[in-house]
């Protein structure tokens, strides 16, 4: 996230990649952590103006949430909040 931070977007995006296809490989691709990172690099995407892809990375972070926390629970309120600030920028 700091390359992110400090615009540095290839970088970021490589290593959003590498971390993502470690926690899928661990973990599974329904992991919570795979859902924050994904939420994380599509934040990064939206920097660089690639909503659309951002949008697939938040829907994916959305499912996971969905099958994996309550439904009332905060951080699926954030993500819809996400989609929702691209859907504006469309």
């Amino acid at each position: 996230m700091i390359q992110r931070d400090r615009g540095q977007f290839q970088q970021a995006d490589e290593h959003f990649a590498l971390a993502l296809a470690a926690v899928e490989k661990r973990f599974g691709p329904d992991h919570p952590t795979y859902a924050e990172l994904s939420i994380e690099f599509a934040k990064s995407l939206v920097a660089q103006g690639r909503s659309e892809e951002a949008l697939k990375r938040l829907e994916t972070a959305l499912s996971i949430q969905e099958k994996r926390l309550r439904e009332d629970h905060p951080k699926i309120a954030l993500t819809k909040e996400e989609i929702a600030k691209i859907g504006k920028t469309r």
